[in-house]
């Protein structure tokens, strides 16, 4: 979480295939974690770019 650029590689479908995959124990008792499409700084540059 330290470095922004890392954290908008790839999009919503691989971060939830690796996170899943990583938690193994996590799903185990709880549902499996999803993530959106696009990141809240992503949709926040494009609308910040439509202005």
């Amino acid at each position: 979480m330290l470095k922004r650029s890392w954290m908008n590689m790839g999009n919503g479908n691989m971060k939830t295939t690796l996170i899943n995959s990583i938690a193994g124990a996590w799903t185990k008792e709880r549902s499996k974690l999803e993530f959106p499409k696009k990141s809240f700084n992503e949709l926040w540059a494009e609308r910040r770019k439509g202005q």
